[in-house]
């Protein structure tokens, strides 16, 4: 691996003619790359080739890159890749992808190219020396609905087919032509879903070794049928339509206290932030409704915001899961004339969901990620009491609902009535540093880790060991001696409603239109309309949030997951003070962090009413000002 001569002829030219953008440093983040359509050309095209070879690397496997900006404004996009299991790409491959991303001569990009050939395939060989084929690398690229999403994808593509196909291909040389699908307009969890069981479908996607047999993915207990975008239809549909059906036919039970699945009202206003969702969702609402008939659980959906070719350019504009969330105000479409209707919100590429609504007052409430996270927890929780689910061969220490080990991963930024609630009813709650792809990996580490970030951003994510116990037991119910007991049936209904939960709940990524089903179902099988939601689990405790420039935000560090500043010294001391004034206790709370791109310290404060919350975030925003080198007006 030591000259330019093993890279794909006209590789080096072609990614010269299109230079990264001037004067810009280009990160890979949590989101993947992501900043001003206009700047973002050889972003793609490069990721294009990374896709590639990360698909050497991974053994062939399909890897996905979809094009969305996410949240932001119709001006920006970007792209993230997607690995074999439909998560995000491996955390030392984001340096990769950054090196690749802002070289700008010659000799940079041959160094990072030569080093990538050397990782994804440590034996490749060159042209006169016979050896066995070499992964058959595979791309699939989707995209969201921004008018610039399209143009930007074919660059993807064609950086993917320098490295993949052809005459000269990395893929060519010693085997067939790889393989680069771009698969259309998707949302973001729609592409994990399909990258995923197309690699379940071949082998196991954490070693790339071949599986006999057709499941598509075993460990949720799939078969075939469940692959692509009519797969994932199908799943979640089928899924969702069976956890509806759990209605305990006579007792009352902790996991649902209904003789049968109803609402009040089954209508759902939705708001689609003028995203991929609008186009999507109504497939599925339809496969839904065929299974449903005249059953409680048929959807009756009026979708707002939509996504015609015209209102594309207002993607995210006064609308959406971001806009409502961070903005604690209705998007444009819903008013005061809505009393009682419940509303959800998307984000622009559906991976985010709120709940909303007026009361009849006329007074409009929020139900975030904490009320869901709440809400999946209280609901996974009972039915694992209920399921007889035998523990763990292992008697892993520390868990809940025998010796299965459950939690609610939280950030700092969590409500604090939520975690106090939580805690209350006997559910661990564990804080991670802020951010999905920290938040995930700690959800990764027990049987059920439960995560919704505020935003709106989460999953339920369903160990493997818990995922195949869970399967094993229905199996073994299922094969029983019919029981008239009342315990036996509940055991049957409870672990039932776990497979439909590790079913319909997305396992690689937060996923708006999943995550609505599931508490669609919930609310369904509660008998809860959505203000008995609002009111049925706590109230929130308001909160103030602010930020403050200062000289340089490297001056202040925080603890692992962000709930203590650690420097400069003096400054928790001083916020501890604060918080423990008769004012402010006991249900006062303020944290500060900075800011990770730019000279900023984010303060968030909650308290028992909104004036004491106002007061303590200013009064902490001082000291930060004071201690760690506040720039300007003093906040006053």
């Amino acid at each position: 691996m030591s000259s330019s001569q093993e890279l794909p002829p006209g590789l080096i030219a072609e990614l010269m003619a299109v230079p990264p953008p001037n004067g810009k440093k280009l990160a890979y983040g949590t989101a993947g790359f992501r900043d001003k359509a206009t700047l973002l050309d050889s972003t793609f095209q490069r990721m294009g080739v990374l896709a590639a070879l990360r698909s050497i690397a991974c053994g062939g496997q399909v890897i996905g890159l979809m094009v969305t900006a996410s949240h932001n404004a119709v001006e920006d996009n970007g792209i993230k890749m997607i690995d074999p299991a439909g998560s995000m790409l491996a955390i030392e491959w984001e340096g990769h992808a950054a090196t690749l991303a802002n070289a700008r001569t010659e000799e940079e990009l041959k160094a990072i190219l030569i080093a990538l050939l050397a990782i994804a395939a440590p034996s490749f060989p060159s042209p006169s020396t016979p050896t066995p084929p070499r992964p058959r690398p595979r791309v699939w690229i989707a995209r969201d609905t921004r008018p610039h999403s399209h143009r930007l994808s074919n660059l993807a593509v064609e950086g993917a087919l320098l490295v993949v196909g052809g005459k000269g291909g990395v893929g060519a040389s010693g085997g067939e032509p790889g393989e680069v699908v771009d698969v259309g307009l998707m949302t973001t969890p729609q592409l994990h879903h399909c990258v995923r069981m197309e690699n379940c479908r071949l082998g196991d996607v954490r070693t790339g070794k071949e599986r006999s047999g057709g499941d598509a993915c075993p460990v949720i207990g799939g078969g075939p049928g469940w692959q692509g975008e009519e797969g994932y239809v199908r799943l979640l549909a089928s899924s969702y339509l069976a956890l509806c059906s759990t209605a305990h036919p006579t007792a009352h039970s902790t996991a649902g206290p209904t003789a049968h699945p109803s609402l009040p009202s089954s209508d759902l206003w939705l708001d689609c932030a003028h995203g991929i969702g609008a186009l999507k969702f109504p497939a599925l609402a339809a496969a839904v409704n065929k299974g449903a008939g005249a059953s409680a659980a048929r959807l009756t959906v009026t979708l707002v915001n939509t996504a015609e070719e015209e209102n594309t350019l207002y993607l995210n504009d006064k609308c959406g899961a971001e806009y409502v969330q961070k903005g604690q105000q209705p998007p444009k479409g819903m008013d005061g004339r809505d009393k009682g209707r419940r509303w959800a919100s998307f984000d622009g590429d559906a991976d985010r969901l709120v709940y909303h609504f007026y009361d009849q007052e006329g007074k409009w409430h929020l139900l975030d990620g904490d009320k869901m996270a709440v809400l999946a927890a209280d609901f996974l929780m009972d039915a694992l009491k209920e399921s007889g689910l035998p523990p763990p061969e292992t008697g892993d220490e520390g868990g809940q609902a025998g010796d299965w080990k459950v939690a609610v991963v939280q950030t700092a930024y969590a409500n604090g009535a939520s975690t106090r609630y939580l805690r209350d009813k006997g559910i661990p709650v564990v804080f991670a540093k802020t951010g999905v792809k920290y938040v995930h990996h700690e959800a990764e580490k027990y049987d059920i880790g439960i995560y919704f970030e505020a935003n709106g951003h989460g999953t339920v994510i369903f160990g493997e060991t818990m995922a195949k116990a869970i399967l094993s037991h229905r199996e073994k119910l299922e094969k029983e001696v019919v029981s008239e007991s009342e315990g036996s049936e509940k055991e049957k209904i409870a672990t039932t409603r776990l497979v439909c939960a590790l079913q319909l709940i997305n396992q690689a990524v937060g996923d708006a239109m999943s995550d609505l089903l599931f508490v669609e179902a919930v609310l369904r099988l509660k008998g809860w309309d959505i203000a008995d939601w609002h009111k049925g689990l706590y109230t929130d405790l308001p909160s103030k949030q602010l930020k403050l420039q200062v000289q340089d935000r490297t001056v202040m560090s925080c603890n692992k997951d962000e709930t203590r500043a650690m420097t400069p010294g003096g400054l928790q001391e001083a916020l501890d003070v604060l918080m423990a004034s008769p004012a402010v206790a006991p249900h006062g709370r303020v944290f500060v962090r900075p800011s990770g791109t730019e000279d900023v310290v984010r303060v968030y404060a909650e308290a028992a009413t909104p004036e004491i919350a106002a007061q303590l975030a200013l009064d902490a925003s001082k000291i930060v000002y004071d201690m760690a080198g506040g720039v300007g007006v003093r906040p006053a």
